[in-house]
This record gives C-alpha cells, sequence and structure tokens, in this order.
C-alpha cells in the first residue's frame, strides 16, 4: 500500500467518527439495516439516545421492533417491508414517527426518517437513516390539539368546541323534529372567593362544580365551560 493510500484509510477513520459525533451533539443517531441477514448497523451513541443499553435489542430489525410500543406511530417494518413500494433505481424516501421503550420503561417518541434501496426486483434490501428522540414535541403537539377542544382547567368542552357540537346538536334535532335543552349553570359571586381565599381555592371550587354537574348528565349529555364561571 502507498503512503498516498495510507493516509486516505487513516483520514476516513477519524471523518466517520466526527460525523458520528456531530450528529449525536445534534440528537441524530445513524444506522444501516440489512433486510437480507435482519442487521441492524448503529451510531455508537445510538443506545445512549434511545435508552437502550443492551446490544442485542439493537442488532437486528426484529430485536428493535419488540422495542417499539404497539399501535403507537408507524413502525419502520411497516414503512419500508409492509409499505407495497419499490424501488426504481434511486432509492425510496421514508419520514415516520413511533414510540420505544427505554431500559427503564419509559416511553419515548422516535422520528425515524431516511431511504431504502431495492434488490432487482425493486423490493427493500436495504435501509439508511436517522433517528431522534422528539418526545417533548409529540407531548407539546398533544397538549395543544387537547387545548383546542378542551377546557385546561376542568377538561369539559372549551367554549369554540362546545359552540360545534351544539351547532351539530340542533341540526339533528330540526332533522329528526326532536327536541333539546341548553342550560346554564354560573357560580355566583367567584370573584369574592377570589379576594377571600385566593384563585387556587376558586379553581378547586370550579374543578368540583364541574365534576359534580358531570355526574348528573346522562351519556348523551355534553358539557362545557364557556367563562369563568359559566357552564
Amino acid at each position: 500500500m502507498t503512503n498516498e493510500a495510507e493516509q486516505n484509510v487513516q483520514a476516513e477513520v477519524p471523518s466517520a467518527s466526527l460525523s458520528a459525533e456531530a450528529l449525536g451533539h445534534v440528537g441524530d443517531a445513524y444506522y444501516e439495516w440489512t433486510l437480507e441477514h435482519d442487521a441492524l448497523t448503529w451510531a455508537p451513541h445510538a443506545g445512549e439516545l434511545l435508552g437502550i443499553s443492551a446490544e442485542q435489542s439493537l442488532s437486528t430489525g426484529r430485536a428493535y421492533a419488540a422495542r417499539v410500543v404497539p399501535r403507537k406511530g408507524t413502525t419502520r417494518f411497516e414503512e419500508i417491508v409492509s409499505g407495497g413500494r419499490r424501488d426504481n433505481g434511486q432509492g425510496v424516501a421514508y419520514q415516520i414517527e413511533y414510540v420505544v421503550r427505554d431500559d427503564q420503561g419509559e416511553e419515548r417518541w422516535v422520528e425515524d426518517r431516511g431511504r431504502w434501496f431495492g434488490n432487482a426486483e425493486g423490493r427493500p434490501k436495504r435501509a439508511v437513516g436517522l433517528v431522534r428522540i422528539v418526545t417533548h414535541r409529540r407531548q407539546r403537539d398533544e397538549e395543544l390539539t387537547y387545548l383546542a377542544s378542551y377546557d385546561e382547567l376542568t377538561g369539559h368542552l372549551n367554549r369554540l368546541r362546545l359552540r360545534d357540537v351544539l351547532s351539530d346538536s340542533l341540526g339533528d334535532l330540526r332533522r329528526f323534529g326532536r327536541q333539546g335543552a341548553y342550560f346554564v349553570v354560573a357560580i355566583d359571586n367567584l370573584s369574592l372567593i377570589n379576594e377571600a381565599y385566593g384563585f387556587d381555592v376558586a379553581d378547586r371550587l370550579i374543578v368540583e362544580v364541574g365534576r359534580r354537574l358531570l355526574g348528573q348528565l346522562r351519556s348523551s349529555d355534553v358539557i362545557g365551560r364557556t367563562s369563568g364561571n359559566k357552564f
């Protein structure tokens, strides 16, 4: 081997190490999945990122899939193998999210994005990609989705969502010639409770009133909080 070739080989090793380190700093870890042998190769810090210390849990696609929580997102196997797509020679890009269970039993949302390449028939043969943990982002998105329809304090429908439900209910009543009722329940002098005992006590009162009202409803009834002291 020439001196120039030796230098090139030596240069490749720190370059790959540097790439893995750089990805680790931004919260990503790369992998390669060879489907024929079901072999998974990961960046050195992948186990730490995923919270999985056992190498055997990351060594094959089947072992890794055992850490994925069912029915929470789209798994890599579902996207690549069961997706029914074919590679036309340029590879097939994918981006999915799913949940893995770490060594402590906690659930971590994973964003998995990459590209798979097919064999002569275009079926999946090899996949390369990156994973990152997106648990906090998913929790924030779910919270925002929840708050779009529900009152944060009581858990009942908020004003906007209640209005939509009432509109749908009125349409059904007209369509089927039925009757319905809309009740407004208010907590009198709530401001005095705020002044005398503080907002925490007033909030507990609101929650308790909402809980008792909910206990009096039929399964077909709905309840919402339309303002600070009104249900």
